[in-house]
């Protein structure tokens, strides 16, 4: 079962996370899967990048919005309510 849907300011993609712990993001236009990932996330404002991390991990991923490919993994965080956001001109998650 789907958790949370958020779609890229522009609306071209679609990322998806799963109470199984698996983000995915697709093509909003084809329905085609661009990647899959861990558990939480959200688009940066010029929807560019998508952060993903689980809680239990105190893991973030950035990833290419575009791609799917990693640009960084933030290792020792510890945000206990699964929400992580970026700054509004996203040079901060």
């Amino acid at each position: 079962y789907m958790r949370i849907v958020a779609f890229s300011p522009d609306g071209t993609r679609v990322c998806s996370a799963s109470y199984a712990k698996l983000v995915k993001s697709w093509d909003a236009e084809t329905g085609a899967e661009i990647c899959g990932s861990p558990a939480y996330i959200t688009f940066s404002p010029d929807g560019t990048r998508f952060v993903s991390g689980w809680s239990d991990q105190q893991l973030l991923t950035i990833l290419d919005a575009g791609t799917g490919a990693k640009m960084c993994t933030l290792a020792g965080h510890s945000y206990r309510d699964g929400k992580v956001w970026f700054s509004r001109n996203g040079k901060r998650v």
